[in-house]
């Protein structure tokens, strides 16, 4: 993040997580997270193993190894996976903020309306 000063500031998930979710919260996020992620990697591997190449005779989708790791599952650059966990947590994590924030917004104004 920019701080307009020509610093920047670097935050973790644990960071953004923390500061938006009460502990309780944030521990009932990351155990549901952990219990979804492995169901979400079945149709991960499958789609990504064919885009790049597995069970293929030319994959659709050809990373150099020279700009990545190098390591592989099936065909499937490790990093890959990284960036799904990333991407998934990502777009739970702002359902679950906005839901917060509208759900005390609903709520504070019901209580102005009673």
């Amino acid at each position: 993040v920019s701080m307009g000063n020509g610093q920047t500031q670097t935050y973790s998930y644990n960071d953004l997580l923390g500061a938006s979710l009460e502990k309780k919260d944030l521990q009932d996020f990351i155990s549901l997270f952990d219990s979804i992620y492995p169901i979400l990697l079945f149709p991960f591997i499958i789609v990504n193993g064919i885009l790049t190449g597995t069970a293929l005779e030319n994959p659709i989708v050809w990373y150099t190894d020279n700009e990545n790791l190098g390591i592989r599952l099936l065909t499937i650059p490790i990093e890959d996976f990284f960036y799904g966990f990333e991407l998934i947590l990502l777009n739970i994590f702002i359902y679950e903020f906005l839901n917060k924030k509208f759900a005390k917004r609903l709520q504070s104004q019901t209580e102005k309306a009673e």
